[in-house]
């Protein structure tokens, strides 16, 4: 964010000069929702992303894989929400001894942000209608699904790694 320091702007709560910023303020930001017209295709992500998929309905999966998600979904607040928790913080990992298989992970602190563990659960649900676990570490709680066709969507739409994170045009 750039601009003067007693430029104030819109965080949770009111607003707040930049110099006043820290890590914990949320910024709010708008959403042009009257810029995005079409449904996020999944089919056409997916084959964009070199991934081999097969639709059966209102509903898509990778050619060898075993969960479903929804052929076409609705640019909605919940989904820009868990693409922001993703490119925060979330991972793709891809098995060593499964090269179709892929795992979709969000990794939050221990203790502090179980309200952010419980929402990407509920918005994985919501959004892709998928159930996730958690994996509890000494200092992170994880919120894991094993749907390789998700996980993939989300490293082509917002990459993998921190240093490699961008925005699809889809979502620009």
């Amino acid at each position: 964010i750039e601009g003067t320091p007693d430029h104030k702007i819109h965080v949770k709560g009111g607003k707040k000069a930049l110099k006043d910023l820290t890590l914990a303020d949320q910024v709010r930001i708008a959403i042009p929702f009257g810029v995005v017209t079409d449904d996020l295709d999944v089919v056409s992500a997916m084959t964009e992303a070199g991934q081999p998929v097969v639709r059966s309905g209102n509903y898509a999966r990778l050619r060898l894989g075993k969960t479903s998600i929804p052929a076409r979904i609705k640019w909605s607040v919940s989904l820009v929400r868990l693409l922001g928790l993703y490119a925060a913080e979330g991972s793709v990992s891809k098995s060593s001894t499964r090269p179709n298989s892929a795992s979709l992970t969000f990794t939050f602190a221990k203790e502090g942000e179980e309200h952010l563990v419980d929402e990407v659960r509920r918005l994985l649900g919501e959004v892709f209608g998928l159930d996730a676990y958690i994996v509890n570490q000494e200092t992170s709680t994880q919120i894991q699904t094993g749907s390789s066709i998700a996980a993939y969507l989300f490293a082509h739409l917002l990459g993998t790694g921190s240093d490699e994170k961008r925005l699809h045009p889809w979502i620009v």
